[in-house]
């Protein structure tokens, strides 16, 4: 069985003390690939470091995080841009980018014009984007319209919206639906129903490690291992077998990121 953590933050200092362990137990469990979305400028050297470590099992994604953006964005966004620019032929991503409005709006219209700059340095560079989406489903529908559907791909990642909200990502054909450890919490019944209507090529796994640890490791720190507890929960949403849909969203991934020289990993 093959897995693809398409969202794991392995250079994050939770995992200093024991970066080497957790990447051996995630292989352990059958995970191959790591995706490591970056944050902030902040972020860099470390992402680079621990790429540099795994050459053969990490790919990275450069971009700046909605949380991050503030009063003084555009000089960060110039730092990431420039990263982007030096580092494209590194990289298989542009994330991890998007709008959250969950916990603080006040940024909201610098949050949109850092997303923006971002979708067009994507489409200039022909890479995917890593969205995340918190409180800002609408919003980011009409920032994404004014875009031709076909120059945009990536993934919606950790995806918590509505039915309405699955559907208008479904309409476009180049995005990808991420699904977490929240899927496997309890009170998320909704959430369950509507993983079972994600078509099977559309559908990515991922951890965030190492936030959002699944049940029944909530609570704990996330590890990439902890994506088989997903695994199970999303091939019970879908009726697929759990080695099926870990191969299926394995090849997914590696369509969307391009990333076929692993295709036999």
């Amino acid at each position: 069985m093959r897995l693809f953590d398409t969202h794991t933050h392995l250079y994050d200092s939770a995992f200093d003390e024991d970066r080497a362990a957790v990447i051996r137990s995630a292989k352990n469990e059958g995970v191959c690939l790591f995706m490591l979305p970056n944050e902030d400028s902040s972020s860099l050297n470390a992402l680079w470091h621990t790429h540099s470590a795994y050459p053969d099992c990490t790919l990275c994604a450069i971009g700046l995080h909605p949380t991050s953006v503030k009063a003084q964005w555009e000089e960060e966004m110039d730092l990431i841009e420039k990263e982007i620019r030096q580092k494209k032929a590194h990289i298989a991503a542009i994330g991890e980018i998007g709008l959250d409005l969950y916990w603080d709006d006040s940024y909201k219209k610098e949050q949109c014009a850092a997303l923006a700059r971002q979708i067009e340095l994507s489409i200039e560079f022909d890479l995917p984007v890593i969205l995340h989406v918190r409180k800002a489903f609408e919003e980011i529908f009409q920032l994404l319209d004014q875009y031709p559907k076909n120059k945009l791909r990536g993934v919606f990642h950790c995806f918590d919206g509505s039915e309405s909200d699955l559907t208008r990502i479904l309409s476009f054909p180049g995005m990808m639906i991420g699904v977490n450890g929240i899927v496997t919490f309890k009170r998320n019944t909704e959430l369950r129903q509507l993983v079972g209507r994600i078509p099977l090529d559309r559908i990515l796994l991922e951890t965030d490690a190492p936030y959002l640890a699944p049940e029944p490791e909530r609570g704990k720190r996330n590890e990439s291992a902890y994506i088989v507890n997903t695994l199970k929960v999303a091939a019970q949403c879908l009726k697929v077998d759990e080695s099926a849909l870990a191969e299926v969203t394995y090849r997914n991934a590696l369509s969307l990121f391009r990333a076929t020289q692993y295709i036999d990993i």
